[in-house]
Order: C-alpha cells, then structure tokens, then sequence
C-alpha cells in the first residue's frame, strides 16, 4: 500500500507537469511564432497547474524551467550562444527590441512570480524549515566523509540517467538501503559517475563550442 501511494505521487506530478508545459504552448495558438499576442490567461492555467504538479512531489515546480526554455529557444527563437557572446566580448551589440515586443519579459517575469509564490507556500507548508531525514531515509546524507558523499551524490545522478534511458527496474523510494553506499574508490561503480560527467561535459561543449547553430541546439 505505501509503495501504490508513493508511485500515485509520482504519476500525478508527472501529469500535471505535462498538462503545464501543454497548456503553456497553448498561449501561442493565437499567433505565430514571432507575434506579440499570447494568452496570459493559459500562462496562468499553466502556473496553477505547475502548483499541483508541485504539491504532489517537489521536483514538479521545475516546468517552470522547461516552459522557459521553450519559450526562449524555440518561441522567441534566441541563439543563446550568439547573444552570450555578443555581451561578454561587446560585439555588435545585439538588437532586443524585437525579442522585447514577443512578450518574452511579461511571460518571465510572470512565471518568476509564480515560482516564487510557489516556494513561499510550499515553506510554509513545512513549517518555515527543512524537511527532518534520519540515515535510512537518506544514507548519502549521513556520511561523515565528504568526498565519499559526494561520489555518492553523483552516483544517484548517474543511476537516474540510466533509468531515464532504460527504465528496466524502478523503486517506490530509495531510502531503506535500496542503493548500497560507494564506500571506496575500488568501487566499480565509480565508473558510471565518470562516465556521466565526461557525457555531460561533450554535451556542453558541443553546445557552446560548435560552429554549427543546428549541432548546438
């Protein structure tokens, strides 16, 4: 019964995050890609929505994020390398105007708010303080030696990754000993930690260092 409960937590949050990221591209139905016009009133549907997604696990406030990047990347269609490198190096300053008049700010400047008023509520839902974890809800957590934490830390990202890629074994809760600590660098599993910043740093750098706009997005 605990293990349905918590999975029903999960698929909720799961839903609701869709229903906002969907709900948030419907506010461009009404023009093109470049036009000023949106529809704040689905922007706000898609911020509530985003508060139900929260409530029922943390992580669900994140689509604010996704919504954002969406916006700025494929609505407004800003090449984020471009300008980055015409501010750092002040070359060609760029012209925002036309960014400006696509409503950009406003649609920020409203998820910013929402995502604070999000955070303010969910604190003092908890009673204005961090939530209380013993060691078998979070062993990681407990390990007096930094750097076998922080292998630890990483290990979990890692793991997730994977089970992003091949979701072939999931559990309810990771707490209770699910995941045995790294306990040396002997530990095999280090590799998975390696092999998923060198993965992240090829991304990044393609990202950032490419000469192809395409490659780069």
């Amino acid at each position: 019964k605990v293990a349905g409960v918590v999975g029903r937590a999960d698929l909720l949050c799961a839903l609701f995050f869709q229903l906002s990221f969907l709900t948030y591209c419907k506010a461009f139905n009404k023009g093109n890609n470049r036009d000023a016009r949106f529809s704040v009133q689905w922007v706000v549907v898609s911020l509530v929505l985003c508060a139900a997604a929260m409530l029922c696990k943390e992580q669900g406030i994140t689509v604010l994020g996704v919504n954002a990047a969406f916006d700025v990347l494929l609505i407004c269609n800003v090449n984020v390398y471009e300008l980055g490198h015409r501010l750092l190096f002040r070359k060609n300053s760029p012209d925002l105007s036309e960014i400006l008049r696509t409503g950009l700010l406003k649609r920020l400047g409203l998820m910013c708010l929402g995502g604070l008023l999000m955070l303010y509520a969910r604190w003092r839902i908890m009673g204005t303080g961090p939530p209380a974890f013993t060691e078998v809800d979070n062993p990681a957590s407990f390990e007096e030696n930094i750097f076998i934490r922080i292998v630890n830390y990483n290990y979990y990202y890692s793991l997730n990754a994977w089970l992003l890629l091949c979701p072939w074994w999931l559990c309810f809760d990771w707490s209770m000993g699910c995941v045995p600590l790294i306990k040396s660098a002997t530990d095999w599993r280090v590799v998975w930690v390696l092999l998923l910043w060198c993965v992240l740093i090829g991304l990044i750098s393609q990202a950032l260092c490419s000469p192809d706009s395409q490659r780069r997005r």
